[in-house]
């Protein structure tokens, strides 16, 4: 995909493509410092590393929208990716 004509095309024509058939479907969870989570990090990469192609702390100043840890994600499944945002996201009862 060329993202730059695409980029063009709805800037100029007010149109834009698609739809287009990726390999992977992606999701991105975050979590904030204030919240009391189920399962630690080292839960997370054990449980879904194989999903995860990335993750960081964030930066203060864009915490309050973001998060203050991310998890960028990819998978075939849809489901499977759904599962690990709920798993990241499972807070202490």
């Amino acid at each position: 995909i060329d993202v730059y004509a695409a980029w063009a095309d709805m800037v100029v024509k007010d149109a834009a493509g698609g739809p287009y058939e990726g390999k992977y479907f992606t999701a991105y969870a975050s979590r904030k410092r204030h919240l009391h989570y189920l399962h630690s990090h080292a839960d997370v990469l054990a449980a879904h590393g194989d999903k995860i192609v990335h993750h960081q702390a964030i930066e203060e100043v864009f915490s309050r929208a973001m998060g203050n840890y991310a998890y960028q994600m990819r998978s075939r499944d849809q489901k499977a990716l759904r599962q690990a945002v709920d798993y990241i996201h499972a807070e202490k009862a």
